[in-house]
């Protein structure tokens, strides 16, 4: 498991997809260790400098050498309330195009809104040639 900061995290979360795109087609460790693996984010720095720390904050992206990931991410509000963002994501590739589709999501922003969930969706597609 690797740890990583939440920009770190994030940019992972999104760009592992489109780079597993490129790991499937190759046979190198690295692809290898790109396909599937576990990352856990251990630390959030804000805007005014300000880091946030187990247990204030923390989260785990997962990609299944299935074509799934999964993210989870938790934080403390500055109210002090638990908020949450959990998905799990299919992703497929071919010679010329990635494409993912939501299988389930769940946001709850630690506010008196309800939880907001999320079903199969929309697939989106990108070209990668």
């Amino acid at each position: 498991m690797k740890n990583l900061g939440i920009n770190s995290f994030l940019r992972l979360l999104f760009l592992v997809p489109f780079v597993a795109a490129v790991a499937f087609t190759s046979t190198s460790q690295a692809a290898e260790e790109i396909r599937a693996g576990t990352w856990q984010l251990v630390k959030r720095q804000l805007p005014d400098g300000a880091v946030l720390t187990s247990p204030n904050v923390g989260g785990m992206f997962t990609v299944h050498p299935s074509g799934v990931y999964h993210v989870n991410i938790f934080w403390k509000t500055p109210d002090g309330k638990w908020a949450s963002n959990s998905n799990i994501t299919q992703f497929k590739y071919s010679d010329t195009d990635l494409s993912q589709t939501r299988l389930f999501g769940a946001l709850d922003m630690g506010n008196s809104n309800a939880v907001v969930y999320t079903t199969p969706g929309e697939t989106k597609r990108v070209s990668i040639k």
